[in-house]
């Protein structure tokens, strides 16, 4: 599935566990529908009989925006999780096949995440679907005000060929949907000098292009440069998990989403047949 299809009648789903901290990500959910012209299903699960916890109403949040009448489009799904809130969500998913997930994360590194795991990356591991991370303290993209995408720098690690192609046709998809003029795409690569030569824009793109050869670990790097250039949002393409270390300290994307600072656009690479 791939974020904002020309065809928006799947729904978005904002897949929450705690509500806590999740005004920034139903922010983005509804930004991006709205500039999508999609629908939002909101997940929330509550633990145990705590009828505290409410998420926050979508109408309220359109209504500041100035777009009160689109509120019917969007529905809150409240639910009690007993268990592994990732199973709960991951069932309701698989029912509605949605086309781009939001989610919040937190930063769990190391031997830590491998113990106490994380909903967030269990979501778009399970269901394959782009997914957007937005870290609790992220520089936010949709502006809480009026719910204007802002997409003016855009950060991109540089892989392989093939996941950079993936990447930057989602980035092509999303900016299409946006009003901006002028974007700044960062192609950040530790490697082989002659791989940056070999990207090329997709057709129709007017971009203005940087290269960044950098040396050390990418996740690292690519973090850094979002901070330095004023990233709006980092765009990473990810097949998985491939070996014991990917296991225990996450996948070169999963490593950027603990480390970000702005929202994570994980995109997968199609699966060979």
């Amino acid at each position: 599935m791939s974020t904002l299809p020309e065809n928006c009648d799947e729904s978005f789903v904002i897949a929450i566990a705690r509500s806590a901290d999740d005004e920034l990500v139903v922010h983005h959910g509804l930004g991006l529908a709205c500039v999508g012209n999609a629908k939002v299903e909101m997940l929330h699960a509550r633990y145990g009989d705590d009828d505290e916890e409410v998420l926050l109403d979508p109408w309220r949040v359109l209504s500041r925006w100035g777009m009160a009448e689109l509120a019917d489009q969007h529905k809150v799904h409240n639910f009690n999780a007993h268990g592994d809130p990732a199973d709960d969500v991951l069932a309701h998913l698989r029912i509605v096949k949605p086309n781009l997930i939001v989610v919040g994360t937190r930063a769990r590194r190391g031997l830590s995440r491998l113990l106490v795991g994380s909903v967030a990356e269990a979501l778009a591991s399970e269901t394959r679907v782009d997914t957007l991370f937005v870290p609790d303290d992220a520089r936010p993209m949709v502006d809480a005000d009026d719910g204007t995408l802002s997409l003016r720098s855009v950060v991109i690690p540089v892989g392989s060929q093939e996941a950079t192609s993936v990447a930057l046709d989602a980035l092509q998809r999303l900016a299409g949907r946006t009003s901006t003029d002028k974007l700044q795409v960062h192609l950040v690569h530790a490697g082989r000098r002659d791989l940056l030569s070999n990207i090329v824009f997709p057709e129709g793109a007017t971009w203005e292009r940087f290269d960044h050869e950098v040396r050390g670990a990418v996740a690292e790097s690519v973090c850094r440069e979002a901070e330095e250039r004023n990233a709006d949002l980092i765009i990473t393409a990810t097949e998985g998990h491939y070996d014991a270390r990917d296991i225990l300290l996450g996948t070169r994307s999963e490593r950027m989403i603990h480390r970000a600072t702005v929202p994570v656009l994980e995109v997968h690479i199609p699966i060979a047949s």
